[in-house]
């Protein structure tokens, strides 16, 4: 991705956010990219380069806990509702009113998120981070997933017995290798964040105060989903998006 296209925002939260923007031409709307974990907005670069020669306007935000963005280590940072105002705050500093957003599916609890939100899971995987980074971009997930991360106790087990697995074909050697480069030049601690704030219940509170109103959504939603995903299965996905 283009260096010269990134900015730098501070956030009305006092927080600096690094991303990706690039105009729209012809009228065509803005597509904003919000990627998961354990990832930077590097991750979307091929869907960046398609949407930019259609004429489409980008935003892709490097989130909070990743790359140039800020990496606060408090777990009440990345409260949900908060993190979505500062997207928001990137959105008005471009004014953009309307915009297509495009955000990596939550997977449900499941016993690798326990494991994350450990205190001391962040520093495990950064002892034996080629493990770590193995087991999220494994190969053959379909027979490793349901086995190491589904399960509670079993993530902390792959990652403390320094397993390997095959790195995923699909994705290029090389951007494999610059992943990895983007991730280590980091503590984990930060995106491991965004596991601790759920398992502390720390957006109990606000979560109950949404009115029932706000629960169903006018516009239109599209969800892909990944047929052979073992973790968030096209079933969860379709049931819960269609709540």
């Amino acid at each position: 991705m283009d260096s010269t296209r990134y900015k730098d925002l501070t956030t009305s939260r006092s927080l600096k956010y690094h991303y990706y923007f690039s105009a729209p031409e012809g009228g065509k709307p803005i597509v904003v990219l919000l990627h998961g974990f354990p990832s930077s907005s590097f991750d979307w670069h091929n869907q960046v380069t398609h949407l930019q020669k259609l004429g489409y306007g980008l935003i892709v935000p490097d989130m909070l806990g990743y790359g140039g963005t800020a990496k606060p280590a408090d777990p009440s940072f990345y409260k949900f509702k908060d993190l979505t105002q500062d997207v928001i705050d990137i959105l008005d500093a471009e004014g953009v009113k309307t915009a297509v957003v495009k955000q990596i599916f939550n997977k449900e609890i499941l016993g690798y998120q326990a494991f994350f939100a450990a205190p001391d899971g962040a520093a495990l995987c950064e002892k034996n981070f080629d493990s770590f980074y193995s087991l999220v971009h494994a190969k053959n997930t379909e027979e490793l997933w349901p086995k190491y991360v589904c399960p509670s106790g079993t993530t902390r087990e792959w990652i403390e017995a320094n397993m390997q697995a095959v790195l995923d074909p699909y994705i290029p050697a090389e951007d494999h290798a610059y992943r990895k480069a983007t991730l280590q030049k980091q503590v984990l601690e930060a995106p491991m964040c965004w596991y601790k704030v759920r398992f502390a219940d720390l957006e109990l509170e606000e979560t109950t105060q949404i009115p029932q109103s706000a629960y169903s959504i006018e516009k239109p939603v599209f969800l892909g989903v990944a047929e052979k995903d073992t973790v968030t299965s096209a079933s969860l996905a379709k049931g819960s998006t269609g709540q």
